[in-house]
């Protein structure tokens, strides 16, 4: 049990880290200023998903990786490419399925069993001849981008009305409600349109949670709750940006929740991956896709006790 512990402890000790460094501007790990699109696999050219995204982008701010690819020690070696001698791994996390025992019913149950595997970036190989990958939504102009959000947007079912002076979504009618996009303004790092389409990624990623759809939504908020939900909804859309190929920039209302979402993650270390998980189903709903399988990162079913 303490080993499976450090591992979640390891995956949350490197979020918190970066949150922690970039809270004072509002500058979080899953803002992509100037970068969109996911970290993928060398051997597979599969995208990383849910808290391996969050680890991964969080190594690439904080050391200065532009690559986006990143792979096992013999999977680097496997390209014929060799890790430098005293590079440090970025650890990333991955569940195998088993079988355990409930403890209330003490009947056998599916379940997961998380483990730690270590990554290291092209920029940390010597002999990796490969060109960085890119999404095809990254592959297009910024005004396609924009008008395929839209559609995609639009795809949802989700009424989404321009009036007032706040963003919010209402889980009684469930309809968004916007400011007119006439009000979203410029700040230091980003355009009034990117901030636009983070505040609709973002409130899309709450109706997601809606009992018709993920049903996340379940009794009375919480003030720990609300931070939980609200954490799934700012990290799912960031995945949703990031797979629109739309750079995701900080929404300054946004900042009122940094506080509490380090309470809850330094007094839970599942607490990330549980939340990264729920963002990655949300982002999924969001874009109309299934939710992706990869050879580096499954959802857990439940994890094992």
């Amino acid at each position: 049990m303490a080993n499976k512990l450090d591992v979640f402890e390891t995956i949350t000790a490197q979020i918190v880290a970066q949150i922690e460094a970039g809270a004072g501007t509002f500058q979080l790990p899953w803002h992509r200023i100037g970068c969109t699109g996911f970290p993928s696999n060398v051997a597979s050219g599969n995208e990383y998903t849910g808290s391996n995204v969050l680890v991964l982008w969080c190594a690439a701010a904080s050391k200065g990786y532009t690559s986006p690819v990143w792979g096992t020690y013999r999977q680097w070696a496997a390209k014929g490419a060799q890790v430098r001698g005293g590079e440090k791994a970025t650890v990333g996390l991955f569940f195998k399925p088993t079988v355990y025992q409930d403890k209330t019913t003490g009947k056998d149950k599916a379940g997961a069993y998380a483990s730690a595997f270590s990554l290291f970036n092209a920029a940390q190989v010597d002999g990796y001849v490969g060109a960085p990958t890119a999404t095809p939504d990254a592959l297009i102009d910024a005004t396609e981008r924009l008008t395929h959000a839209d559609a995609v947007f639009a795809a949802t079912g989700v009424a989404i009305n321009h009036g007032g002076d706040r963003a919010y979504y209402s889980h009684n009618t469930d309809t968004v409600t916007l400011p007119p996009r006439g009000q979203f303004l410029a700040t230091a790092t980003a355009t009034a349109t990117e901030t636009y389409y983070a505040t609709v990624a973002h409130e899309l990623s709450h109706a997601s949670g809606h009992k018709t759809r993920l049903d996340r939504r379940q009794g009375d908020w919480t003030k720990t709750a609300r931070a939980e939900e609200e954490l799934v909804a700012e990290l799912g859309a960031a995945f949703v940006l990031a797979a629109l190929g739309i750079t995701n920039s900080p929404v300054p209302d946004h900042a009122q929740y940094v506080a509490s979402w380090l309470s809850v993650l330094k007094n839970n270390p599942k607490a990330i991956v549980t939340a990264a998980s729920a963002a990655q189903k949300a982002a999924n709903w969001v874009l109309g896709r299934g939710l992706p399988k990869t050879a580096t990162e499954e959802t857990p079913i439940a994890i094992a006790a």
